[in-house]
Order: C-alpha cells, then sequence, then structure tokens
C-alpha cells in the first residue's frame, strides 16, 4: 500500500460537521496505517477495525477483538496518539500563560 513512499506513518482524519443520510450520528473517524497494519476508530460507535495487511491485503479479516492481537492494538492504538501530538501545529506560540 504504501511502498516507494518514505513515510513514518499514515493518518487520515474524516471529521464531517454535518451528518451523511446513511448516517444517524457525525462521522468522526481517525484511521492509521504503520508497519503493515491498519486501525480504523469511530468516535462514538462500537464499529472499529484493524488488519494486518502483509497477510490480509484486501481487509477481510477485523482482528480488532482477537485477543492474540491485543498486544498489537494497544500499541497501535498508543503510536497514533504520540504520532498525532508529533503532527500538532504548535504555532502561533503563546505569549504568556493562563
Amino acid at each position: 500500500m504504501l511502498e516507494g513512499i518514505d513515510r513514518q506513518c499514515l493518518i487520515v482524519k474524516e471529521d464531517r460537521q454535518r451528518k451523511i443520510a446513511a448516517f444517524e450520528r457525525l462521522q468522526l473517524i481517525h484511521t492509521y496505517v504503520k508497519n503493515d497494519w491498519r486501525i480504523i476508530i469511530r468516535y462514538d460507535a462500537d464499529w472499529t477495525e484493524m488488519y494486518a495487511l502483509k497477510t490480509d491485503p484486501d481487509e477481510v479479516t477485523n482482528l480488532w477483538d482477537q485477543l492474540d492481537c491485543a498486544k498489537e492494538q494497544s500499541r497501535l492504538v498508543r503510536n497514533l496518539v504520540i504520532d498525532m501530538m508529533n503532527l500538532q501545529d504548535r504555532a502561533p506560540l503563546p505569549t504568556c500563560q493562563a
């Protein structure tokens, strides 16, 4: 999927301000791809996904609830948060502290 691209990870954020006709609520979705893994986390929904892209490139088998993948899942979620923090805009710098 990311062959030939020099990237540490890929983060895609879907932050809808309005409802989509097919959904009852706003769609807030974060997708994270790193080291042949992909996770998709939806806010306020019971539908979360995790795929091993090396062995399942078509994303057929959702591994999110698989106990043997819990350690990898935890690592991916932690890395997503850290990578999002690293991408956060730090400008303009604050001029004072509250």
